[in-house]
């Protein structure tokens, strides 16, 4: 069994070169959980006050540095960690309502006005529960170094987090009430007024 920190690690669903995302449980609780996993130097960079500005972004809820054990082909070595827990009955998002696809958009609208971006939505960061969808990561840091920072005084790209949105969403089942043209709309989003302009239109029914 293969642990970091208070946690099973059981499954690596991928990431990126800076964080690496596993299924996991908390070994005190066995509550089912993401753990993110990224060098020990970067967890200065993580942001666990994002993911509580909407209830559609899980929170972090611990964090810490531990040894991992190497274990078959995968390395060990000094690792941070943070987790994630998930909510009762999760399981990962398989369709989209249209309050699924607003719950989103909102989410990240609202990382854009804490002066911040997700930085990497994908698939296995999204999970319902029951008619509740949630995003995980919000506040891990996703980028190696610092190379992928916005120059100072730039404002963060929304839109670009509205077309990874687009793409993680492609192939799930589409539920009846989602606006005509969604996901072309999301993947198209230029510029940061134009994902907000989207979002709004949703939002008012159209």
């Amino acid at each position: 069994m293969r642990r970091l920190g208070g946690y099973e690690l059981q499954r690596n669903l991928g990431g990126t070169d800076a964080a690496q995302v596993w299924q996991g449980a908390a070994l005190a609780s066995e509550q089912p959980a993401l753990v993110f996993v990224l060098p020990a130097a970067y967890l200065l960079d993580a942001r666990p006050d994002l993911s509580g500005q909407h209830p559609a972004l899980l929170p972090l809820t611990h964090s810490g540095v531990a040894e991992v054990p190497s274990e078959g082909n995968e390395p060990g070595g000094r690792a941070a960690y943070l987790g994630s827990p998930l909510p009762h009955g999760a399981e990962p998002l398989s369709a989209l309502s249209r309050a699924g696809l607003l719950a989103l958009l909102e989410a990240l609208a609202t990382l854009h006005r804490a002066g911040a971006v997700h930085g990497d939505v994908r698939p296995e960061l999204l999970w319902h529960s029951g008619a509740h969808v949630y995003l995980a990561g919000a506040g891990v840091p996703w980028q190696r170094e610092r190379e992928q920072e916005q120059p100072p005084g730039s404002a963060p790209d929304f839109a670009q987090d509205v077309r990874r949105l687009g793409q993680a969403l492609a192939g799930l089942r589409e539920e009846a009430g989602l606006p005509v043209g969604w996901l072309p709309a999301l993947r198209s989003a230029t510029s940061r007024q134009a994902a907000q302009e989207l979002l709004d239109r949703w939002q008012s029914g159209d």
